[in-house]
């Protein structure tokens, strides 16, 4: 036998090329795991980090919900490398950019399978339009350490070489209640002036408490170059007042590269909009919007979306309220169009649908367009009206996931007046998959008739599971074992009932007390952010109760006057 000493030479440098020199060429990152993040010491900061497409993804890995995931809901994205940051004696303003290949950016307080996010400390770049994660104004606790995480979209897009940068914010400081635009934002600044500055040079705009009419809106711009966050100093503090002329706050598709951006509101009322279109309060094209404590109020949009209307984006509503608005067509209170939305701890009350076509609806929500997910979680949906169908959320062509966590729909109406029409609460038309656990549906009603009630209708085209809920009349859905259907909740009348917002309380004695999931599934806290379980009926022991608020025990209650 002979042998090609040549070849034999060639093969086993490919092998060892392919086999060992390749590998400590393209090891993961160091900063590859949480526990290995690289530490931000100081801003400005900055890193050049090659080989991002041999990053894993670890099993403790946060779903990143502004995510738009290619194939459902939300979930870790890939290659993920990690960052840290502690904050000194103050509130920091923080930049934050992730460029080089198409990223997703998130910032975390807390740790591995505890991970609290940054309410808008999130942005997907766009599904490779954009030119990377863009973070602008973001607020930073003082004394708090943070966790930075960049992931990729998908993972086999080739080799990946990551430019992360994180800096100080611009910062614009309203400084009068007066409308008025002199193109600047000094020592005397208005409101449109600091916004028309930070759509110029994104940052972060602090708005101190009072009452700022803003007749004709304001607009935020296109081009766009990288969001914002607006910080007032209370929901019932600072309020943006439309006057009834216009909009409040309008947000524009982004022309060009069409960058999806984050956009956040914290601590404002919106109020008083009345708009010839689509969104009363608010209009949201193509980003990630979040509401933090912020109210949409009274407000009127002459097509869909009286409170607001969110096109083809991701949004989160935090602790907030949604009252008061009307809409001519769809979505009295909001209108969702596409991408993940996800609800906590917030109240959706006294809002109007006037549409009456078949299809039309949703009094407090409208919902539609292959959603990837939504998550409701400790929220009140009630006192709401449709003039067509679903006086409270209606789901219409969503394409994954619905999910409802200890959530209250209660006392909604809708007109009855189609033939179609099918639901007075909840209305879920064409969802893959439903989950319903822990939440009261009871009370939703045709409008000219309190007695002819419709809880839920249609999980048509879906996958449905439920657990521990409590349903008065169950129309065409169809729910389990574990659920109670017919009894009345026995609830104490809509108010605040020691919360920032109204909120429907079990009386002592409801079937509601006790008789939510007794494993883990129920949310940790309810929507006023009392911790559950709590031992509602005395029995020794706790369990969670149905519905988007606990029964503070007798002993407990009379500490709730926010003395203890």
């Amino acid at each position: 036998m002979t042998y090609d000493v040549n070849r034999l030479l060639r093969l086993a440098g490919a092998a060892l090329s392919a086999c060992c020199i390749h590998g400590l060429a393209r090891a993961a990152p160091p900063n590859d795991d949480w526990a290995d993040r690289t530490v931000v010491a100081g801003l400005p900061f900055s890193e050049t980090l090659p080989d991002v497409q041999d990053a894993t993804t670890e099993s403790t890995d946060p779903n990143i919900f502004c995510y738009y995931a290619p194939s459902g809901p939300s979930n870790p994205g890939r290659n993920s490398v990690w960052y840290g940051y502690a904050t000194g004696d103050a509130d920091e303003y923080v930049d934050l950019d992730a460029t080089g290949y198409d990223t997703i950016l998130a910032v975390y307080e807390g740790a591995p399978a505890s991970f609290v996010g940054v309410r808008a400390g999130c942005n997907d770049d766009g599904a490779g339009r954009g030119s990377g994660s863009i973070i602008r104004g973001l607020r930073l606790r003082a004394h708090t350490p943070y966790s930075i995480v960049v992931a990729r979209y998908a993972p086999d897009e080739g080799d990946a070489t990551l430019s992360f940068s994180m800096a100080r914010s611009a910062v614009y400081r309203v400084t009068k209640t007066e409308d008025g635009d002199d193109g600047r934002c000094d020592e005397d600044c208005s409101l449109r002036e600091a916004v028309r500055q930070s759509v110029a040079v994104p940052g972060a705009v602090l708005i101190p408490a009072g009452r700022y009419p803003v007749p004709g809106g304001l607009d935020f711009g296109n081009p766009n170059p990288g969001g914002e966050n607006l910080y007032g100093a209370g929901m019932n503090a600072t309020v943006i007042d439309a006057m009834g002329d216009g909009r409040v706050l309008t947000y524009p598709f982004q022309e060009g590269t069409r960058q999806v951006l984050t956009h956040g509101l914290h601590d404002l009322t919106l109020t008083n909009a009345n708009f010839d279109g689509n969104g009363g309060a608010v209009y949201g094209a193509e980003g990630y919007f979040v509401f933090d404590r912020v109210a949409l109020t009274d407000s009127v949009a002459r097509i869909n979306g009286g409170g607001a209307n969110i096109q083809l984006s991701a949004a989160s509503f935090y602790e907030s309220l949604i009252a008061g608005n009307t809409a001519e067509g769809n979505g009295g209170g909001l209108y969702v169009r596409r991408h993940n939305l996800e609800i906590r701890d917030s109240t959706i009350i006294g809002n109007r649908s006037r549409a009456t076509a078949e299809e039309s609806g949703g009094g407090g929500l409208y919902l539609t367009e292959r959603f990837s997910e939504l998550r409701l979680t400790n929220t009140t949906i009630g006192a709401n009206q449709a003039a067509a169908d679903a006086g409270g959320l209606y789901v219409l062509d969503a394409g994954n996931d619905v999910e409802l966590d200890n959530a209250s729909i209660v006392g909604n109406a809708f007109a009855g007046a189609q033939a179609a029409s099918r639901a007075g609460g909840l209305l879920v038309d064409g969802s893959s998959r439903v989950r319903i656990g822990n939440s009261v549906l009871s009370g939703n009603h045709v409008l000219a008739d309190e007695a002819a009630t419709s809880d839920c209708g249609a999980f048509r085209g879906a996958s449905a599971t439920t657990h521990h809920n409590l349903v008065g009349a169950p129309g065409s859905c169809t729910f389990s074992s574990s659920d109670l259907i017919g009894p009345d909740p026995q609830l104490l009348p809509l108010g605040p009932h020691d919360s920032r917002l109204p909120v429907y309380v079990p009386a002592p004695g409801s079937p509601l007390v006790d008789a939510g999931d007794p494993g883990d599934s129920c949310a940790p806290a309810d929507a006023r952010g009392v911790a559950r379980p709590l031992d509602g009926d005395g029995d020794g022991v706790a369990r969670c109760d149905i519905g988007a608020v606990e029964l503070r025990p007798a002993a407990d209650a009379i500490f709730a006057d926010g003395f203890d």
